[in-house]
């Protein structure tokens, strides 16, 4: 974990600026990268992830989420890393800090409740196995929308809140530890019915 966050902060040492940033579409907080360097290691243990996997950040901000999986899923050869950012800046500098990374994720510019979005980052919605979102007042209608349109995509929510409100409780939740200070939070919403088989590393 140590590493992955040193490498995080590397990657992400110039970024400066408030806690929330005003955007186009509303308010943007970027997630802790001691958050998502504990986080990564907490998703794997609970099965979220396998070879081939096509993982996607739901509002991705400036990379940072899909940062953390490109440099911490290296046992999940073939995982395939999208996501689409409302906010046509924060979506520029995603790609631009995700360039060189490898598995290299695109990110673009876009909504995530329009199925034709996701053209941008060559990805089908039917093809989602796990979709990541920072609760910011539409993960609802996303986890409906996944419903819909990915019906064996697991929501995956990271949130300093215990209980996303999604109208159901989550299948699994998971505290994500810091050190000294309080833990965020993991929650996992599955399809209707039961939850995905997630097949072990090869």
């Amino acid at each position: 974990m140590d590493s992955l966050r040193a490498r995080l902060e590397a990657l992400y040492r110039d970024a400066d600026g408030p806690p929330l940033r005003v955007t186009d579409a509303g308010l943007w907080h970027p997630t802790p990268l001691d958050v998502l360097a504990a986080a990564v290691p907490v998703l794997e243990r609970a099965g979220l992830f396998f070879p081939g996997a096509t993982v996607f950040d739901a509002g991705a901000g400036d990379g940072r989420v899909l940062a953390a999986l490109a440099l911490g899923l290296s046992a999940w050869p073939g995982v395939r890393l999208a996501g689409l950012e409302s906010d046509a800046d924060l979506a520029d500098e995603a790609a631009r800090r995700l360039g060189a990374l490898a598995p290299r994720p695109l990110v673009a510019a876009g909504d995530y409740l329009r199925a034709d979005d996701y053209l941008r980052v060559s990805v089908a919605p039917a093809e989602l196995d796990v979709a990541l979102n920072y609760p910011d007042g539409n993960e609802r209608a996303l986890l409906r929308w996944l419903r819909e349109q990915a019906p064996r995509c697991a929501l995956v929510v990271l949130s300093a809140e215990t209980d996303p409100d999604l109208g159901a409780p989550p299948r699994l939740r998971l505290e994500v530890p810091r050190a000294d200070a309080p833990p965020w939070h993991v929650s996992v919403f599955v399809p209707e019915g039961e939850a995905p088989a997630r097949p072990a590393p090869g």
